[in-house]
């Protein structure tokens, strides 16, 4: 996953434009399938004092039941040289992480009064996203470079032509945090459980193949093995 600013670095100088406020705020969004490790990252800056000397964790509230498995959720701590801060996520795509966090398009976050108190933790109503801000950083499983929104891509909009500028890594590279293992999955009467990397290639560069190919039966060779994909700059066939 690639994120706008590092976590630590991004909330000092969010601090530095926020000066006056009680607590500096980040503000993250990013690919619904980075929400877990985001999280339990910021669990773990926030409580593993061994390591973070001078950070602590207050509270923090979620959607849904269980932090696991959220995609909204709000921390509040305090980092060591930057004091308290205010942590905020919503992991709704990457795509539109990266769009939001460039064009500077709000978001909804949830509100700080949805902070339980000191020591405890929560879970909330997604009613309560009542914070409308523009995004500070955002998570994606891919480069922007071959995002929709890269850098240089001019884009149609309801209000017109956006070209898009390109977002700054926190490395100033290209932002490399953390690797998110996906996993080809088929339909549960599939009469195959293995598939070899060539198979899949000629499968995506085709869009279908027969099923004989896969399962090794000869009665097979009149239904197909059809490649999907939940992704606008992926091929997604569907059967017919």
């Amino acid at each position: 996953m690639n994120i706008k600013n590092t976590f630590l670095a991004g909330v000092a100088v969010l601090g530095l434009a926020q000066a006056a406020s009680a607590a500096s705020y980040l503000r993250l969004v990013g690919g619904n399938s980075d929400a877990d490790n985001v999280h339990n990252a910021i669990l773990n800056v926030l409580t593993n004092t061994s390591i973070y000397s001078g950070n602590s964790l207050t509270s923090y509230a979620y959607e849904t039941s269980a932090l696991k498995g959220s995609k909204v959720a709000i921390f509040s701590g305090t980092i060591g040289g930057i004091g308290p801060v205010i942590i905020k996520t919503k992991f709704s795509g990457g795509e539109k992480g990266i769009q939001n966090t460039v064009q500077g398009i709000n978001e909804s976050f949830l509100n700080d009064s949805v902070l339980p108190g000191s020591g405890s933790s929560a879970n909330v109503s997604n009613s309560l996203e009542t914070d409308v801000t523009a995004p500070d950083a955002t998570t994606a499983v891919t480069f922007q470079s071959t995002s929709r929104f890269a850098p240089g891509a001019s884009v149609v909009q309801t209000n017109g032509t956006v070209t898009y500028t390109a977002l700054t890594a926190w490395d100033g590279t290209n932002g490399i945090t953390g690797a998110t293992p996906f996993v080809f999955v088929a339909t549960s009467d599939a009469p195959f459980s293995n598939v070899t990397s060539r198979q899949l290639q000629d499968l995506w560069t085709a869009g279908k193949l027969k099923l004989s190919g896969f399962s090794g039966n000869t009665n097979d060779v009149t239904k197909y093995v059809y490649a999907t994909g939940r992704d606008e700059r992926t091929r997604h066939l569907e059967p017919v």
